[in-house]
């Protein structure tokens, strides 16, 4: 039988090389499992603020063709014209003209979860009818989908770099007392 000691350090212990060593070889470390979820329920109360409830929030990135973020659900138009400031809207709902809007996803959004992979509907039995407002309002809210589909990526782009970043992946090897061989890899 033979005894083999080894010598471990704590990050803060390492030289300047073993650490970037350490960092590089952890860098997913906190990107490796469902960090978004929380980042997904703010999304959803800015998005019950402007007139879209019953949300799903899907994205797909980074780096890759097809990335982005979108959200399917349904539309609550009166909300969505206070948040726009758009007076006509009263009228359309007085007329019942407003029911049925949804965000449905397109016939060639497969596995992507890119903007342009949903689109504003409303269901009209009489849709050669549709008053001239209602299609000004439909474009409004498919621009305003548009808009936070894109702010949302941007949003989970910006706190996934962040996390990965040097100085994060730093914070958590040291607040979780990971231990190092000399050359930076955990032992």
């Amino acid at each position: 039988m033979r005894t083999i000691r080894t010598k471990v350090y704590k990050f803060d212990e390492l030289s300047e090389q073993a650490k970037q060593v350490a960092i590089e070889e952890n860098r997913d470390i906190n990107v490796d499992w469902d960090w978004y979820e929380l980042m997904f329920e703010g999304f959803k109360e800015q998005l019950e603020e402007v007139g879209f409830y019953d949300v799903d929030i899907f994205f797909r990135g980074f780096y890759s063709q097809g990335d982005g973020a979108s959200f399917d659900g349904k539309i609550n138009p009166l909300k969505f014209a206070e948040t726009e400031n758009e007076k006509r809207v009263a009228k359309l709902i007085d007329s019942g003209l407003l029911e049925g809007f949804t965000i449905e996803k397109t016939s060639y959004a497969n596995h992507y979860s890119h903007e342009k992979t949903r689109y504003v509907d409303v269901w009209r039995d009489d849709r050669e009818n549709i008053d001239s407002v209602l299609v000004s309002l439909c474009e409004k809210i498919e621009a305003k989908r548009l808009e936070l589909s894109k702010q949302i990526y941007n949003d989970l782009y910006k706190a996934y770099e962040e996390l990965q970043s040097d100085e994060f992946v730093s914070e958590t090897l040291i607040a979780n007392n990971y231990e190092f061989l000399s050359n930076g890899k955990m032992y």
